[in-house]
């Protein structure tokens, strides 16, 4: 059960048990009949119907206590208790018309009660959970991660924290020739489908969505709701992504004619998150190293021809959850040591046993490549080629680059380095 459920059945049963039994008294008596006399009624018109009293009593004291606590801004709180007292003293008036006597002042002193206990809910820390998530977060993570929050009891930070995530990059990287072939308004209508593809796919298998303009969509996985398995989440949304994403070219080269040369970086490692922003434009935010170079492995897939990447510590956190396959050791730094970096391939149940045997040739010819054996290396490549069901591109990339070596010699410098720091 929700924690404003939750709140709103106790108020309204205590508001409407309270009032029962001060309407079984004969405390209020003198003031029915003064209402009665003044709605214009006999004075030996009945000030009793229970059925009617006691059904407005209950709705208004848990409709009441509910849209209170449920509204964030004051000035709406008001206006719903202000709409319902008129409403019930407006009633009684209509059925004084017709010579009955509804009783307006248990069920409004049950709304102004319900209205203020709620109010005073609200101000609580408990109370303020759902507007804090709101204000901070809004529609950038799933209904499912609000609930969970809201009715949680770890604090909600928006001051800044340092924590391991996981962060997922997906952008589009031939903006001017989609501009150049389509009208602005197609253009528009593109990139605004593909971002709502991606930030909903990525939102809803549990990331936080911590930017989406034209330049693309990030998504932070591990926050707002802790997770010790953030990078093997995030390799499942972008696999799952990058699934939906070849569906969309599908659709877009129908209608368009055009495809979208979208890819997609995952990296793990050390970010801050908070609200960042100022008055008139503010909210969840993440900012690190971490971070860009995120955004440089989602490029670094075009020196590859590779559509999904992840960084070394990401796969060290996600191993065995997902099936990769080695693409180049590179360094973010002159002063950094060699990394890792891996293409994503799928879940382990999706890799059949034929392309496990090519990964495993492929990984195979990638370490010919480092040991500089060259030539075997090729050969290598060239099955993997072979036995590819489609296009390949990181086989491509080490093919090309294997005689390019072999054309101006063995000892060239790793130049993909130099590339991927230039991004």
């Amino acid at each position: 059960m929700s924690r404003a459920l939750r709140s709103t059945l106790i108020i309204g049963s205590v508001v409407a048990l309270l009032f029962y039994l001060l309407d079984q008294s004969t405390v209020l008596g003198p003031v029915d009949r003064q209402l009665a006399t003044a709605f214009g009624l006999p004075q030996d018109t009945p000030l009793r119907h229970p059925a009617v009293q006691y059904l407005a009593l209950v709705a208004l004291a848990f409709g009441v206590a509910w849209t209170t606590i449920d509204i964030n801004r004051f000035d709406l709180k008001a206006l719903v208790a202000g709409s319902a007292l008129v409403q019930v003293f407006t009633g009684a008036a209509l059925v004084a018309l017709f010579g009955w006597y509804f009783s307006p002042l248990i069920p409004g002193l049950a709304v102004l009660s319900s209205c203020a206990a709620a109010f005073v809910y609200a101000r609580t820390e408990s109370g303020q959970r759902q507007r804090h998530v709101e204000s901070l977060y809004g529609r950038r993570i799933s209904d499912e991660t609000a609930s969970t929050l809201v009715n949680g009891r770890a604090p909600i930070d928006n001051e800044g924290q340092m924590h391991e995530l996981t962060i997922v990059v997906s952008e589009i990287f031939n903006h001017p020739s989609l501009m150049a072939e389509l009208a602005p308004a197609a253009y528009i209508a593109l990139n605004n489908e593909f971002l709502a593809l991606a930030s909903e796919s990525l939102v809803e298998s549990g990331g936080c969505l911590a930017e989406c303009d034209g330049e693309g969509v990030r998504v932070i996985f591990g926050t707002p709701l802790p997770a010790t398995d953030h990078a093997s989440d995030a390799c499942r949304a972008a696999l799952v992504l990058a699934r939906k994403l070849d569906a969309f070219n599908q659709r877009v080269a129908a209608e368009h004619g055009q495809v979208c040369d979208w890819r997609i970086g995952v990296n793990s490692g050390s970010m801050i998150i908070g609200s960042f922003g100022s008055d008139r434009l503010a909210g969840f935010g993440v900012a690190g190293e971490e971070v860009e170079f995120a955004r440089r492995l989602c490029a670094a897939n075009l020196i590859y021809g590779s559509s999904v990447l992840a960084g070394a510590r990401t796969y060290e956190m996600a191993e065995g959850t997902v099936e990769v396959r080695p693409m180049e050791l590179l360094r973010r730094r002159q002063d950094e040591s060699w990394l890792e970096v891996y293409e994503l391939l799928g879940l382990p149940e999706e890799i059949g046993k034929e392309d496990r045997e090519r990964r495993d040739l492929y990984w195979t010819g990638v370490i010919y490549f480092r040991e500089k054996r060259l030539a075997e290396a090729l050969e290598i490549f060239q099955q993997v080629r072979a036995a590819s069901p489609g296009h390949d591109g990181p086989v491509d990339f080490y093919i090309q680059r294997i005689r390019n070596l072999q054309l101006n010699g063995s000892g060239a410098e790793f130049e993909t380095a130099r590339l991927l720091n230039s991004l």
